[in-house]
C-alpha cells in the first residue's frame, strides 16, 4: 500500500466517517436528551485557574474541566467509548456557564470533528 492511500484511510473524508441516517437520529437524540437532562453548569473554583479542555474524548486532564459531548448513562453497558468527563455539552447550543469563567482554553480536535462534508476536500 502506497504512502497517498494510507492517509485517505485515515482522513476525516474516508467513508468511514461519514454520516448515516441512523447515526445522524441518534446524535441528535443524545444531544436532546442530554441537554434537557443533564445541562448543568460546570464546577467552577473560586480561588484557583479555571481551565477548560474542550472536547476533552479520552484525554483527561487533572486540574482542568474536562468537558466533551453528552454521554448516555446506559452507555457503559455497551462498553463503547467510555470516557471520563466533568461537564458535559453541546457546543452547537449556547453554553451553560457564566460569562468569563475560563482562564485558558485547550481544544485539540473540535476543528476536524466540525467537518464533516466531502465537499471540503
Amino acid at each position: 500500500m502506497n504512502t497517498t492511500s494510507k492517509c485517505k484511510k485515515h482522513s476525516i473524508f474516508h467513508d468511514n466517517y461519514q454520516n448515516s441516517l441512523i447515526g445522524v437520529f441518534s446524535f441528535e437524540l443524545t444531544s436532546l436528551y442530554g441537554r434537557f437532562l443533564f445541562n448543568s453548569k460546570p464546577k467552577i473554583k473560586a480561588h484557583d485557574k479555571n481551565l477548560l479542555n474542550l472536547g476533552s474524548g479520552g484525554t483527561y486532564l487533572e486540574g482542568w474541566v474536562n468537558a466533551d459531548f453528552f454521554q448516555l448513562p446506559f452507555r457503559p453497558l455497551l462498553k463503547k467509548n467510555i470516557y471520563r468527563r466533568d461537564w458535559e455539552l453541546d457546543l452547537r447550543f449556547p453554553l451553560n456557564c457564566d460569562d468569563n469563567v475560563w482562564d485558558g482554553i485547550l481544544q485539540s480536535i473540535l476543528l476536524s470533528i466540525f467537518i464533516q462534508s466531502k465537499d471540503y476536500n
